[in-house]
């Protein structure tokens, strides 16, 4: 794997300028008026799928993934009506388990799934058909942590977090073709060097653009398979 630098790329046409200060100020907002209808899915508890808390989760192929990262420790799937299916991968000290998984990302076309391993800095990648494994990526160490994750066109970007003092990105992109990783927003030049340890978080309401959002920023950025650009001002 190598790597390189590549500064965000600003695209005004496609960017929305939002004047906070002179927005209208409301009382009450109803978030029925986001919605058509809701409907509440209990989600089946065998003695294998015991959730504690949910982290995150995600819809795809009218299945549900449901990720208990930090007491249940497992990723779970279920169908539209609750019932278990099956667990995705297994917790453990093999080369081909996990220790904590954070985060997952999706590829809608393969219909694979990623599983994001913290504990042991790598990516696992399973079938969402049948839940096999298929591969497992070994990422590079350093001096951050690797966060959240999105997926778009056999790219991974990820949101990273570092925790010694220095110069740093805070997005990293993979391309799992060729192994490369680029980086993204310059903390000096994008955040005005706040701390390192700070958070960020991908809106992944669109599979095939990702959203990213930092703190001490007035920027929301789309994530696109060749750039990073201001989406949202």
């Amino acid at each position: 794997m190598h790597s390189c630098d590549d500064e965000v790329q600003i695209h005004t046409d496609a960017e929305y300028i939002v004047n906070i200060d002179s927005v209208e100020d409301r009382d009450v907002f109803y978030l029925s008026n986001l919605v058509k209808s809701v409907r509440a899915i209990l989600l089946e508890e065998p003695d294998e799928a015991l959730i504690g808390e949910i982290e995150t989760m995600d819809i795809f192929d009218n299945n549900i993934f449901v990720l208990d990262a930090f007491v249940a420790k497992k990723m779970f799937v279920y169908d539209m009506n609750g019932k278990f299916i099956r667990q995705i991968g297994v917790r453990g000290e093999g080369p081909n388990e996990y220790n904590l998984i954070v985060d997952f990302c999706i590829d809608t076309e393969k219909k694979e799934i990623y599983l994001l391993d913290q504990g042991r800095t790598k990516l696992l990648k399973f079938s969402i058909h049948d839940g096999k494994h298929l591969e497992t990526i070994k990422l590079p160490r350093g001096e951050f942590s690797y966060y959240d994750i999105a997926y778009i066109d056999n790219n991974i970007y990820f949101n990273v977090k570092y925790d010694e003092l220095g110069e740093y990105n805070r997005l990293r992109k993979l391309d799992l073709q060729t192994g490369e990783f680029k980086n993204y927003l310059s903390n000096t030049t994008y955040c005005a060097g706040k701390p390192r340890d700070i958070a960020g978080w991908f809106i992944k309401t669109e599979y095939r653009h990702p959203k990213y959002l930092g703190l001490y920023t007035n920027t929301v950025y789309a994530c696109r398979s060749d750039s990073v650009y201001s989406y949202l001002t």
